[in-house]
């Protein structure tokens, strides 16, 4: 939620050494499952370092076990936002493997698929909810949302053309009907649930479900306590959501404050991404507008969008090197991470200290920071300035390369279909 940028410290010993391991062959990995313990446990981990980079050449390899195979076939199936096939292959390691890593990996992304699904049975039947807080994960949350009625969406027979505001991060802003009360939401692709302020879940008549409370790490390293709820009707233009599912953030929480004292910021509420995902999204950020449809499935052989345990963008660096970066219309500024300067020759990076808010208040981290850079994204190209490195927080399994944030298409547009995986970006002149 807010600017995701965060503290940096790695040195360029260690950088040289990731980079040598991902580039060692995906192709010998699958040879050395199969030889000997020294080999096997080499060719384990050099699986493990192309999977979480989602490099997939490996599955070419004949000699791959059946169930290593079976799991980066699942794991291709989410990139391509073929749920079921994922959630099947993935069920079926759970259930047969003999790989204890193999496993837990496949409960962890199971996990977060239910979670993303909203299949609060799926999760307390498999006992996953035991876990602390992997992949999106909470015991109270998950048996909260399974007592809530089933969610549903109703949308009008046109589009919804809503004026939008925007946040100093550069984040939309649109108005919002919370049980009949006007309110302005963010819309917050980094925001795994929708959220609510304390204060404005009292007026609304929002109240959480159940005596238990969770807890939500936020864009730097503080943590907060949340409570589960569900908003009866939310309306956002004429789409009506019933059955929302939320957490309700104490409003001191939301509240970002110079010094302690001067409030700068103050946010209502958020819509996530559990409410995103159901929507096809068109953000205009030169006409102060948010459009809305309700998706339509279509054949779509160029999918740069998926979801595991954050929503993900698939692109390339200038030089044609593929990266994955997560996207957050809530960040204002786009940032890189280790496993990024691992990837791409960089050169003139400086470390910088910087003051970063966010959910909790603010802190002050340490960043290498890069004089620019060119991303690809379809069609369009990006060029940013001034850089820098954060831990990238989210997603589950894979290494993310960084985070889009709202510096990256403040002068044009962008368009979120995850539905038919596309995030679109686009400028005056395209």
């Amino acid at each position: 939620m807010t600017t995701r940028a965060r503290g940096f410290y790695l040195s360029v010993v260690i950088l040289l050494c990731i980079s040598t391991c991902l580039a060692k062959s995906t192709v010998v990995a699958g040879e050395a499952l199969l030889s000997g313990a020294g080999q096997k446990e080499e060719g384990q981990e050099a699986y493990w370092r192309s999977l979480e980079n989602l490099d997939f050449g490996l599955m070419q390899n004949t000699a791959l076990p059946p169930d290593f195979r079976k799991f980066a076939e699942a794991l291709a199936a989410v990139t391509r936002g073929d749920m079921d096939v994922a959630e099947n292959g993935f069920r079926d390691l759970l259930a047969s493997s003999q790989d204890a890593r193999l496993r837990d990996q496949a409960r962890d992304i199971l996990q977060s698929l239910w979670f993303f699904q909203a299949q609060w049975k799926d999760i307390l039947e498999a006992g996953a909810d035991k876990t602390e807080d992997k992949g999106n994960g909470n015991r109270n949350l998950v048996i909260a949302f399974n007592r809530s009625g089933q969610e549903t969406y109703r949308f009008p027979a046109a589009s919804c053309v809503l004026p939008c505001q925007w946040s100093s991060t550069g984040s939309p802003i649109v108005e919002v009907m919370v049980n009949g009360r006007k309110k302005k939401f963010w819309i917050d692709t980094g925001a795994g649930l929708s959220v609510i302020a304390s204060d404005v879940a009292e007026e609304c008549r929002v109240i959480p479900v159940g005596n238990g409370q969770g807890e939500a790490g936020t864009a730097t390293s503080k943590r907060i306590s949340v409570k589960p709820a569900v908003i009866q009707e939310l309306k956002i233009g004429g789409i009506v959501i019933a059955n929302h599912p939320v957490i309700i953030i104490d409003k001191k929480d939301l509240e970002l404050k110079v010094l302690g004292i001067f409030q700068i910021m103050k946010i209502e509420g958020l819509i996530g991404w559990n409410a995103i995902q159901h929507l096809d999204l068109d953000i205009d950020y030169k006409k102060n507008t948010t459009t809305i449809r309700k998706p339509q499935k279509a054949d779509n052989s160029e999918r740069n969008l998926f979801w595991l345990g954050y929503p993900v963008v698939s692109l390339t660096d200038q030089s044609g090197v593929k990266l994955h970066f997560g996207l957050d219309t809530g960040a204002r500024r786009t940032s890189i991470s280790e496993n990024f300067l691992a990837k791409v020759k960089v050169d003139n990076v400086q470390m910088k200290k910087k003051t970063i808010g966010s959910a909790g208040g603010f802190e002050r981290v340490v960043s290498a920071v890069i004089p620019g850079l060119t991303l690809k994204i379809g069609k369009s190209a990006v060029k940013l300035q001034e850089v820098g490195t954060a831990p990238q927080k989210g997603a589950v399994f894979i290494k993310l390369d960084g985070t889009l944030g709202c510096d990256a298409w403040r002068r044009g547009r962008i368009r979120i279909d995850w539905t038919n995986g596309l995030f679109d970006l686009g400028y005056p002149s395209q």
